[in-house]
C-alpha cells in the first residue's frame, strides 16, 4: 500500500511515519472486510468470480515481519 500511495501521490513517506498511521482501529476494518469476504465465499464454494475478478488466478498474502533471534 505504501508503494502504491507513493506512486500515485508522487511523494515519499518514511517507514515509521507510514506504519504509525495504522492504529488498531484502522487495522481492524480491513481485517473485518477479509473475514466477511471469506465467509461469503464459504457459503457457496463453487461460485465463479464476477467479471472484474475473472482473470484473477492467485492471491498472495505476505507478512513481512522481521523477528530478531537471540544469537544462541
Amino acid at each position: 500500500m505504501k508503494r502504491e500511495y507513493e506512486k500515485e501521490s508522487g511523494k515519499n513517506i518514511i517507514d515509521s511515519s507510514w506504519y504509525y498511521r495504522f492504529t488498531p482501529e484502522l487495522v481492524e476494518f480491513p481485517h473485518q472486510c477479509v473475514i466477511h469476504g471469506i465467509e461469503e465465499l464459504a457459503k457457496d464454494p463453487g461460485r465463479k468470480p464476477g467479471k472484474k475478478l475473472e482473470n484473477l488466478q492467485d492471491v498472495l498474502i505476505q507478512d513481512s515481519t522481521i523477528v530478531l533471534l537471540h544469537s544462541s
